[in-house]
């Protein structure tokens, strides 16, 4: 399992000896273990760690608790679907990080700014797969749930919902 990095750190080792990089810039494996074991002996890398764990998780809780509904809206109502598809079309395919100057200038470099990337990240792949799962449930077991009196929630919850699932966790 270790026999591929072995080239790798190899070559890490010769370019960062060969001097082509201030070692400021381009440190050694050594240097790496060795501040390594140092941060995380003081407690600032478990510090660092956590708070980016938190970052990620809220970025991606937020992405997801905004994004399943608005796609069961949007994969529900044709009126809906009709008016924001093309739009989330062209956000999604602006990358993320093409926004990142903007939101420095706005929110200056934050939390703010760093969960906005996560939540603008997770948000169109969860949006668009809500989308598509929701429309991929057949019209004839909507039509079968409401002819047995079901309600349209109900139907959303009890027959769109699990049958979108497999689109909406991957």
């Amino acid at each position: 399992a270790i026999v591929p990095f072995i080239p790798v750190v190899a070559l890490w080792v010769a370019v960062t000896e060969s001097g082509m990089f201030p070692r400021a810039f381009f440190p050694g494996p050594v240097e790496v273990v060795k501040s390594f074991f140092s941060l995380t002996y003081r407690g600032i890398l478990p510090d660092y760690l956590q708070d980016s764990l938190v970052r990620l998780f809220t970025g991606a809780a937020l992405g997801m608790a905004i994004g399943i509904p608005l796609g069961i809206l949007i994969g529900t109502s044709k009126w809906a679907h009709r008016i924001s598809w093309p739009i989330l079309l062209f956000f999604q395919a602006i990358g993320d990080i093409a926004w990142l100057p903007i939101l420095l200038i706005w929110f200056g470099f934050g939390l703010t700014t760093m969960i906005f990337v996560i939540v603008y990240t997770v948000l169109f792949p969860v949006v668009l797969n809500t989308v598509l799962g929701v429309r991929s449930v057949p019209l004839e077991l909507h039509r079968a749930a409401l002819s047995l009196g079901a309600s349209k929630a109900r139907v959303v919850r009890e027959v769109v919902l699990p049958g979108a699932l497999p689109n909406i966790m991957t």
